[in-house]
Parts: C-alpha cells; structure tokens; sequence
C-alpha cells in the first residue's frame, strides 16, 4: 500500500479511497464531484468504493477492526465544540492516516484507549 497524504485539511476520505484504489487524491475528487463538500459522509465512502468495483463489507460499529487484513476507519473525538471525524487505512497491521503518515498498529491504538476518541465505523475491503 502506498501512503498517500492528504492536501487539503478535508480531504482525508478521498486520500483514504485513493490509497485503496491504487489512484490519486486528485482523481478521486474527480470521481466524487459535488459530493465531496468540505468533508466525507461516509455513505460516498461506500458509493465511490462501489464505482470503482472494489468489493467491500458494510459499514461495521464494532471493536473487530484489527482482525481485517484491510480497511477504513472512520474515528471520532471531542473537540471544544464539535465532534469531528478523520478516516485512515488500516493494512496489514498498519496505520496509513493521510494527515500523520503511516504507523504501526500497538503505536497508535492508544488512541482509542481514551474517553475523548473512539472508532465511530469501519468498512472492510476485500482486496
């Protein structure tokens, strides 16, 4: 898998779908066109991996995430005033975050350990 960062500070979803694909950011945003709006609802995450035939599982709310060879996960934390999201790629066993770079699984998943954070969904691929 190739790590892909994002260029802008939105642009996390189609960075993640363009690591998946094998694709640039650029072409992804392109294949999205107006649904893609300062930001990614994760329904377009599934209608973009649909039209580019990349086989995937629904989305799932559970903690089995780090058994998948492949996935996207959306997480969450508490801001001052919002919740925000941020998608990455998780990959044999690796963290591919389109804003921080790539990371190994026990170095990051302190992350989730904490009350303000947490894996809000994640889809397989089947790759």
């Amino acid at each position: 898998m190739k790590l892909i960062l994002q260029s802008k500070s939105t642009t996390c979803g189609p960075a993640c779908l363009a690591m998946v694909a094998g694709t640039t950011e650029e072409k992804i945003l392109e294949l999205l066109g107006n649904k893609f709006i300062d930001g990614l609802d994760h329904k377009y995450i599934h209608w973009a991996l649909n039209k580019l035939y990349i086989p995937h599982s629904p989305w799932f709310r559970d903690n089995k995430w780090g058994n998948c060879k492949e996935a996207i996960i959306e997480y969450t934390w508490s801001g001052r005033k919002y919740i925000m999201g941020h998608y990455f790629v998780f990959y044999k066993n690796k963290f591919y975050d389109p804003f921080y770079g790539k990371a190994n699984f026990p170095t990051i998943s302190n992350i989730f350990s904490n009350t303000w954070s947490k894996v809000e969904r994640y889809t397989e691929i089947y790759s």
